[in-house]
């Protein structure tokens, strides 16, 4: 049987595959699932790249394309960079597409700046060819969410040394590097990512530690140095001030013209006036070794990260008064550089395993687990809107935190080693890392969001003309005009009144009645299922979650029904968004990382209402109390 499944790669004859089925019948499921993984890592390891299956897909010569993929061509072979699939795409060729998606092509893009495969869709001429394939494209599960495909890439210096640069900051779409251990400033274009370097005249070891902006002006903070380096972003001349004082200051954050160093090694709060290129400096009352690394405001109140000290340093920039605010967790080397979003600040795990959140308003403390153990992990942060980025130190991977959701992923940097870069700063849809030890510019593409948008508004277009999913949108919902908002591609699945006419009913009521695990097919609308939006799982303290959605009947999820629940085999529950009952409601596959049994008790201590969520098996009716049922949202 092994060897039977390994031949349905070929595609043999159609009695070559009927005795491979009749044998797996026989065989029972357990064993079929074992030789099935087994036959496909058989497979896996025959596969070769061929550029020759790329240019045949860009030509459409489809016998030659079977010829080389059942000789175990990869049908995700790449060419000058460009995958098969997507040469495939580009040239409009809607059956080359088939093929590939026939031998289990990747619909992702292949890599960052590659087009993603929807964009790339859209750009075709030829009108019946585009709308084929957005909808090949989109039952095979490629979205807009491929455009916003995060990947990190690093860019050499060409300077090589440890401690180079510690803190970088943005003018326009120039940013510079504080020079630490580096004799000059490290200076990037943020349109080209093209790099060079301005002497600073300053030998030495850990000068500066971080720098700031303000107006076309930067300043960087001294650590061994006795001055303040100036950058003069627009001359790029440079200058000291003198401050008469071997400072030990760790971050630099501006509030108006002035500028307030947080105090490292230092009983004191070093402030700058930007204007008069003078300093002074604010007792802090607190004395101590590695205290604070990092420093933002809120407004006219400053934060200072705690690195081994057990309290937040806050500083009020107009009557410069300094107080503490306790953080609850002792220990050294915690958290390294602090960043606001709105009006809460984060700060990135150092060898904490978690993130330090402080509330502005209410300077209430608490913390966000990020799973991930070890020393020096991550040693800067910088906010994009409502997502905020920790550079990688020892970690291998960039820190993500959600401000909103209070959640936190991570995106793959590439590169192993330690104390790789420290710094971040954004710039040109873009985050640049500055290099520590590392002898590359780690640069992250954080533009996805119009991206995003543009596409979104060309797919909502075409689905004026044709829906994407199985064909015209009143043939799938008569007499519904398609609102779908295609920034996440399919419709929502939502709690609607018992009447609406986009309610949905199950194909595999009878099934699903019986206790058995079945596709959640719709007999309402043949051709559609209740599908994950995506594979992306959210987290949020103990609970996790994929959202679920209307889409091809090829990417139906499969539940079971007990007690008038839908579990999926992991175990995750069909519920509602915020446990709602509430017409708009959106669902999502749910699990609580505990145990199941916590799940309940929520619901039975917080959300009592959803004791009523019980779905029929026709799924047309939710609860006989709440008269509501399952719908697509278009």
């Amino acid at each position: 049987m092994h060897k039977g499944y390994i031949s349905l790669w070929r595609r043999p004859s159609e009695a070559e595959a009927r005795a491979v089925s009749v044998v797996a019948q026989v065989a029972g499921k357990e064993l079929v699932r074992e030789v099935r993984l087994t036959a496909h890592k058989e497979v896996r390891k025959l596969m070769h790249q061929s550029r020759a299956l790329v240019d045949h897909s860009a030509d459409g010569n489809i016998t030659k394309m079977r010829e080389a993929l059942c000789a175990y061509a990869n049908p995700d072979s790449a060419r000058d960079g460009k995958s098969a699939m997507e040469a495939a795409v580009a040239n409009g060729q809607v059956a080359a597409a088939e093929c590939l998606l026939d031998f289990k092509a990747s619909v992702r893009p292949s890599r960052l700046g590659n087009p993603a495969l929807l964009r790339s869709a859209l750009e075709i001429k030829d009108a019946k060819a585009k709308l084929d394939l957005l909808e090949l494209l989109i039952g095979a599960g490629a979205s807009v969410t491929d455009v916003e495909a995060e990947e990190a890439h690093a860019t050499e210096c060409g300077v090589e040394g440890h401690r180079k640069w510690i803190g970088i900051a943005a003018v326009g779409n120039k940013l510079f590097c504080a020079p630490c251990n580096a004799s000059s400033v490290l200076v990037i274009d943020a349109h080209t990512n093209a790099m060079r370097t301005i002497e600073c005249g300053v030998e030495g070891t850990d000068k500066w530690m971080s720098i700031a902006a303000v107006g076309s002006k930067l300043f960087c903070a001294p650590y061994n140095s006795l001055s303040v380096l100036v950058i003069d972003a627009e001359t790029e001349a440079v200058q000291t001030i003198e401050c008469g004082i071997q400072g030990k200051w760790h971050g630099i954050a501006a509030v108006g013209s002035k500028l307030f160093c947080a105090p490292n090694k230092s009983q004191h709060v070093l402030v700058i006036d930007a204007e008069a290129e003078v300093v002074r400096t604010i007792d802090c009352g607190v004395d101590g070794d590695d205290q604070w690394h990092g420093i933002a405001a809120v407004g006219t109140k400053l934060f200072c990260c705690p690195r081994s000290a057990s309290v937040v340093l806050v500083i009020d920039a107009e009557s410069e008064a300094v107080r503490t605010i306790e953080c609850g967790v002792e220990g050294k080397k915690k958290w390294y550089g602090i960043a606001a979003a709105g009006s809460k600040l984060f700060c990135a795990p150092s060898s904490a395993s978690c993130v330090l959140v402080i509330d502005a308003e209410t300077e209430a403390v608490r913390t966000i687990e990020c799973g991930i153990d070890g020393v020096d992990k991550w040693n800067s942060i910088v906010a994009v809107e409502n997502t905020l980025f920790c550079a990688p130190r020892m970690a291998s991977s960039i820190l993500v935190i959600d401000a909103e959701q209070e959640s936190v992923r991570t995106i793959e940097c590439g590169v192993e080693g330690g104390a790789k870069w420290n710094g971040v700063a954004a710039a040109n849809g873009k985050l640049f890392f500055a290099p520590f030890n590392a002898s590359s510019v780690l640069v992250l593409d954080t533009d996805c969001s119009s991206r995003a948008d543009e596409l979104t508004s060309a797919l909502q277009k075409q689905a004026e003309q044709r829906s994407v999913f199985t064909g015209s949108v009143d043939r799938v919902f008569p007499g519904r005009r398609l609102k779908t908002s295609f920034a996440k591609c399919l419709p929502s699945m939502v709690l609607a009144v018992a009447n609406d006419p986009c309610r949905i009913t199950f194909a595999n009521a009878a099934a699903l009645a019986a206790g058995q695990q079945a596709p959640l097919t719709l007999s309402s609308h043949p051709g559609l299922a209740v599908v994950k939006r995506n594979e992306k799982v959210e987290k949020k303290k103990e609970w996790k979650w994929i959202w679920l959605a209307i889409g091809p009947a090829s990417r139906a999820i499969s539940c079971c029904m007990r007690d008038g629940e839908l579990f999926d085999p992991e175990g995750g529950v069909v519920s509602t968004d915020g446990m709602n009952l509430k017409v708009g409601s959106a669902t999502h596959l749910l699990w609580n990382t505990v145990g199941p049994a916590l799940l309940q008790e929520a619901v039975q201590k917080k959300h009592p209402q959803l004791l009523k969520f019980r779905i029929s098996p026709e799924g047309a009716a939710v609860s006989v109390a709440s008269g509501l049922c399952l719908a697509a949202d278009f």
